[in-house]
């Protein structure tokens, strides 16, 4: 068993058409296999095979529950490994460039070349002269040490990716958050050379250049850079390790395999599923009658400056909440400091609940760059996007309130998992700041 895991995760030596065929079609079946299983009886969601195949909703994807998102996706990671090993083979034993494997990520692609590879012949084996099977592996990667231009190449196609991003395409997916920093620590690891300490410190400056850049143009703020900091260093510090164990790969074809990732990028909003709604509530104990506190929620005066970091950091915040009329068809509007949610109420329960739907929304956060006044980023116009809101009074026992408020919002960012993360946060953040002012009015 451990002969046979060994085999399908290394990446020398050759896989003949034949054999990728039948263990790439076992793989599948077996991968298929334990899906169904999971979606039909332990993680009951919608699933047919075609939609994994094609990373369209309807098959992974985090739109029901979190726990059965994570669980699929870590399955499909050792599968996704030994694909990539497995072609990496089969690529080297037809001839072609090893560094191809990139497009096993590219979906329908994946597909294409699976049959493609599972049918070309052999290429004949390079017969190694004395002088190659003499040469050290520091040899290897010795045109390394006369310039950095593979590692230059690659940070162009991560600037490519960001520029695409906050550019025309204005998506921000994964091939942003995932394979830009993973392509970034893959190269630097790859080509550094037999000293790992420089070849570290070549990705760290290659990522300090990126940050840079988002600076100095104005493209990004200190707050955003600072959120996306963890899944960015996550990821590169992965492919850089990737990077240090595939030193001997051949580098033949090493740009062009750097031009799939702005690829991936542009191909990306094409197969992506509609954004994710999610859902926020936040509760507050208010000493007062139901009555008291709901006159103090459907308007309320100027709060006071916040206090809170983040929101000193340029997070949008709430300042006050007027309405026009009363009843269902009365529009609240809740004002923030980058300007109003106009809110139509659709539910006047007075005074146990007060339900509205969003048909306005202000950008979520003004960005603070230390070298520009202005950051007009792309994520501010569009994709933080609150869809409706309520607020829920519960009377309790002892005569207090429960006083609840919900927010359902969708945020346009992928991976979704970590960005909801930071939204979630922001949210309650600012869920709390409302609630926290109305129950001081009441009480």
């Amino acid at each position: 068993m451990l002969d046979t895991l060994r085999w399908l995760i290394d990446i020398r030596g050759r896989v003949a058409a034949n054999r990728y065929l039948h263990v790439g079609l076992l793989l599948v079946t077996i991968k298929l296999t334990i899906d169904g299983l999971l979606c039909n009886f332990v993680f009951p969601r919608p699933w047919w095979p075609l939609a994994q195949w094609l990373n369209v909703a309807g098959g992974l994807g985090p739109d029901d529950d979190d726990l059965g998102w994570l669980v699929l996706a870590a399955i499909a990671l050792p599968f996704c490994a030994i694909g990539v090993a497995l072609t990496i083979r089969r690529l080297r034993d037809a001839g072609c460039s090893p560094w191809l494997a990139v497009l096993f990520v590219l979906p329908v692609v994946n597909w294409v070349m699976f049959v493609v590879l599972a049918i070309a012949p052999s290429a004949p084996a390079p017969m190694p002269t004395d002088a190659a099977a003499a040469r050290p592996v520091a040899a290897e990667v010795a045109w390394w040490r006369r310039g950095h231009w593979p590692l230059v190449w690659a940070n162009a196609a991560v600037v490519a990716v960001i520029a695409l991003a906050i550019g025309p395409f204005a998506h921000y997916g994964q091939a942003l958050f995932l394979g830009a920093p993973f392509v970034q620590g893959l190269v630097a690891g790859a080509l550094g050379g037999a000293d790992g300490n420089r070849a570290l410190r070549s990705w760290l400056f290659s990522v300090g250049l990126v940050v840079l850049l988002l600076i100095g143009l104005a493209a990004e703020g200190l707050f955003c850079i600072a959120m996306a900091a963890p899944i960015w260093l996550a990821f590169g510090l992965l492919g850089f390790l990737f990077g240090r164990a595939l030193q001997r790969l051949e580098r033949s074809g090493a740009a062009a395999g750097l031009l799939v990732l702005p690829l991936l990028h542009a191909l990306e909003p094409l197969v992506s599923p509609p954004p994710s709604t999610f859902e926020v509530t936040t509760e507050v104990v208010v000493r007062a009658a139901p009555e008291r506190v709901w006159d103090r929620l459907v308007t309320f005066g100027a709060m006071a400056p916040p206090t809170e970091w983040w929101f000193r950091a340029g997070i949008a915040y709430p300042t006050h909440a007027t309405i026009d009329g009363r009843g269902v068809g009365a529009v609240r509007r809740c004002s923030f400091n980058t300007g109003d949610f106009v809110e139509p109420i659709e539910v006047w329960d007075e005074p146990r609940l007060l339900r509205f739907r969003v048909e306005q929304c202000p950008q979520p956060m003004i960005e603070w760059n230390p070298l520009h006044d202005h950051v007009h980023a792309a994520h501010l116009h569009g994709f933080f996007a609150a869809r409706r809101g309520q607020f829920e009074l519960l009377p309790q026992d002892d005569g207090s309130t429960l006083l609840r408020g919900t927010t359902w919002y969708v945020h346009g960012l992928h991976p979704e998992g970590y960005w909801r993360f930071w939204s979630d946060w922001l949210l309650h953040s600012i869920h709390r700041r409302v609630l926290h002012h109305i129950r001081d009015r009441s009480e």
